[in-house]
């Protein structure tokens, strides 16, 4: 335990919160997370040159409170520290067991200024090294910082892009394609069924077909990827795509999410007439496998730069869906040409554009050019494919 500014009483946890907020600006920290509506009492996230520090009020009542945060921090960045400000003394047992609680490098500051600190991994920000922390603390103390008007700057820089992970906001592209689904299906539920093929018109302009692509209707290679046999198959995708689509869509971007579901849902569908291109298919589940091709690829990429225990228990979940999906492709009546195709393209092309989860990182041109490259390749295969297949009657 450190002990600093013994002979005077700081301001309350709120205050003492905002004058650590001045003093980490003050040293050339950015804002990365903060919702002004909760300012200042809610937690915040600030960075310089890659390295995080969380800073939250500490109810050791309820430790676990700020842990679902801190351990989304943990689990994309390299290097990161929580500060947490309390009311209770640093001798209160409750601060170590709040400290076994959250895990990784959290240092406690108490009301008299004391403070407590536990080193964990990853590792974390040079502010957080015993002799580097008395020192800025004792710089806040002298006022560095103090006319900063931090509430302000929180306003100014959460209207700028995502900074990490933490602030995805709302998954629009994920909520915006189950609510098209949804409604594609309900369409397809009010309309008739022709006696001969049991399609509504809906699925009959859609579905994936291979003579009627053979004869020109190239867009079926993605319109069947909106159409759903029933409602237990629409059910149980759109589920996978609530749990899956979000955390994509903070990791890569909604550009990125669509470039990758599409091309999933594409080279699903090749597959699917390459091998068995007379009969007909439909459903999400292409661009389902896909996102988990995704993650599998953003994990080989980057993987090694999460929190140990994060990138593990991701790691360990992935292998389940997999596992499970793979026993659910096998049963009759399954695309799995269309699951494969899906993974292998997810990850394909995932690896080619995937950025540091929710780092504002554009495509760059040479990456540009390998996709180019990628989808002039798909596109010839899909031509070869499609000419191999009889033209329709």
């Amino acid at each position: 335990m450190m002990d600093m500014m013994r002979n005077e009483e700081l301001p309350d946890a709120v205050a003492r919160m905002v004058r650590l907020q001045q003093g980490l600006l003050a040293a050339g920290f950015a804002y990365a997370l903060g919702d002004i509506d909760t300012w200042p009492r809610g937690p915040v996230v600030l960075l310089r040159d890659d390295r995080y520090v969380v800073l939250a009020y500490a109810d050791l009542d309820n430790p676990t409170a700020v842990q679902g945060l801190w351990h989304r921090v943990l689990g994309h960045v390299k290097s990161a520290g929580m500060i947490l400000v309390g009311d209770a003394s640093v001798d209160d047992p409750r601060v170590q067991t709040a400290f076994a609680a959250i895990g990784g490098t959290v240092a406690y500051l108490d009301p008299a200024g004391h403070v407590a600190l536990r080193s964990g991994t990853p590792t974390p920000p040079e502010l957080f090294a015993e002799a580097t922390f008395p020192t800025f603390l004792a710089a806040v103390r002298n006022g560095q910082g103090a006319e900063i008007d931090a509430g302000a700057v929180l306003r100014t820089q959460m209207t700028a892009a995502e900074r990490t992970p933490a602030r995805a906001g709302i998954p629009w592209l994920t909520y915006g394609f189950i609510a098209l689904c949804v409604l594609i299906a309900a369409i397809d539920f009010l309309q008739p069924k022709d006696p001969a093929t049991h399609l509504s018109a809906i699925s009959t302009w859609g579905i994936l077909y291979g003579p009627w692509v053979r004869g020109g209707e190239w867009y079926r290679l993605l319109s069947h990827g909106v159409l759903h046999g029933g409602v237990i198959h629409l059910f149980m995708n759109m589920l996978a795509l609530y749990f899956i689509g979000p955390m994509l869509e903070a990791w890569q971007g909604r550009g990125r999410l669509a470039l990758i579901f599409a091309y999933s849902v594409l080279l699903g569908g090749i597959l699917c007439l390459l091998i068995d291109p007379t009969t007909p298919s439909l459903g999400a589940s292409g661009g389902l496998f896909g996102l988990l091709g995704a993650i599998g690829a953003i994990l080989v990429r980057y993987g090694p730069g999460m929190a140990p225990d994060a990138r593990k228990g991701m790691t360990t979940w992935l292998l389940r869906m997999l596992a499970i999906n793979a026993f659910i492709s096998m049963m009759p009546g399954i695309a799995w040409m269309a699951h494969l195709g899906g993974l292998v393209g997810g990850f394909a092309l995932t690896w080619l554009i995937a950025r540091p989860p929710g780092e504002p990182q554009p495509i760059s041109a040479p990456r540009w050019a390998a996709v180019a490259g990628v989808l002039l390749v798909t596109v010839f295969l899909a031509m070869t494919v499609i000419g191999r297949i009889p033209l329709p009657q």
